[in-house]
């Protein structure tokens, strides 16, 4: 277990954060499932703040449809509040989307992986299935 709370002083000479290839975490996430569906799986619009610069990688353990734009390139979107560029489809590496190997009560679940690096400390960055549509877009129609 990790706790970036108290961090400690580095030494004279040391960098004061671990690169980013140096720290690795993995998430597990299980979504709720869809509103207006029958169980299924496949929304997701969550965030992460991290302490230092890292690799995150998320696997999202839940999925009900065998298909998915994931299959075929669709990327997490993602929202770095640090760099303000706005959504960004192509941030995450290693997308992967496929069976998880067991079925659970009888139903065959499928994850989605990717691998997210937060480059600077203290940024808070939000992962959606594609750009989320707001109300102000709603209102320029």
């Amino acid at each position: 277990s990790h706790s970036y709370d108290e961090p400690t002083r580095p030494r004279p000479g040391e960098s004061q954060y671990a690169p980013p290839e140096a720290l690795q975490l993995e998430f597990h996430l299980v979504l709720d499932k869809d509103t207006g569906s029958n169980g299924f799986t496949q929304w997701f619009f969550f965030a992460a703040r991290n302490a230092v610069p890292c690799t995150v990688k998320f696997t999202i353990v839940n999925l009900r449809k065998k298909k998915s734009m994931h299959s075929v390139g669709l990327q997490p979107h993602v929202l770095s509040t640090n760099s303000g560029t706005g959504w960004d489809p192509l941030a995450c590496q290693g997308v992967n989307y496929g069976p998880i190997g067991k079925k659970v009560g009888g139903k065959q679940f499928q994850a989605l992986t990717f691998s997210y690096t937060f480059t600077s400390p203290e940024d808070e960055v939000f992962f959606s299935y594609f750009t989320p549509y707001t109300y102000t877009n709603l209102r320029r129609f």
